[in-house]
């Protein structure tokens, strides 16, 4: 059975929001340049 844990789920935050954080320094610097 694949039941998502919390720890699991958060994980999967973590990687989101990374993601996000990256995406918006990457949008920063395309305006910047």
């Amino acid at each position: 059975m694949n039941i998502p844990s919390p720890a699991h789920k958060l994980h999967i935050s973590a990687i989101a929001i990374g993601d996000f954080l990256h995406n918006t320094e990457v949008a920063k610097v395309i305006v910047v340049a």
